[in-house]
């Protein structure tokens, strides 16, 4: 942390100060370099922001994981509450979750504040998409989304990498998922348009088939066609 981590959430506190929430350059690293668009990055969209506006860049960084990992336990017991309704079953899912293996040798081991940003945010991916699959499509897709791009922000590259991987086994092992998908984002307003085209179309066929065009004779403008819908 104090190695690689500590002179970021510096500069970004400095910026902060400054009235700068969204720094797109470092100018302490090099000759300067880019800050947000570089990979694991530090922001205000973390806990890590607010947190800096009151704390020391190294305590901010603490308790920044210390938070992740309290969110990680919650989000995993949202998730599996919704999928199951077991109570047990969620917090003892919360509990292998935070304590896990890999979650112990990236957080606390290695001290990769990144992984604990995007650990945060795979459950509630996951709880999103089976919303959406089982109750309004829209708002919880869009949810999802918000998740997915906070990943790349939050996050790192290879942890947006496994998150496209989930939503992809999602929807290959949840047809029904991948069905209203479609039905969703179909142009419905295109419909009566449709309808319209092809009645115009039938009808035109239908005369020059007759051999009449509209208004040539009298006995044309006696048939009256049906009113197109």
């Amino acid at each position: 942390i104090i190695a690689y981590y500590q002179p970021m959430a510096a500069a970004l506190q400095q910026s902060i100060d400054y009235g700068d929430f969204i720094p797109l350059w470092n100018p302490y690293k090099f000759s300067g370099d880019a800050f947000l668009g570089k990979p694991n990055p530090l922001n205000v969209f973390s806990p890590l922001g607010p947190l800096l506006m009151f704390m020391r860049p190294l305590d901010a960084l603490n308790w920044n994981v210390i938070i992740d990992m309290f969110l990680m336990g919650l989000f995993m017991y949202l998730l599996v509450y919704y999928l199951i309704k077991s109570k047990e079953a969620a917090f003892i899912s919360a509990i292998v979750y935070m304590l896990s293996g890999f979650s112990l040798a990236t957080i606390i081991y290695s001290q990769w504040v990144v992984f604990a940003n995007a650990l945060v945010l795979m459950p509630l991916l996951l709880l999103f998409l089976f919303k959406s699959a089982n109750e309004k499509i829209l708002p919880n897709a869009l949810l999802a989304g918000v998740m997915l791009g906070l990943l790349i922000i939050m996050g790192s590259g290879i942890e947006f990498l496994y998150a496209t991987v989930i939503i992809g086994i999602f929807l290959l092992t949840n047809p029904t998922a991948l069905w209203r998908t479609r039905q969703a984002t179909r142009p419905s307003i295109f419909s009566p348009m449709v309808t319209r085209s092809a009645s115009v179309a039938y009808w035109t066929a239908h005369d020059i088939s007759m051999g009449t065009t509209t208004g040539s004779t009298s006995s044309d403008s006696e048939w009256k066609k049906p009113s197109l819908p």
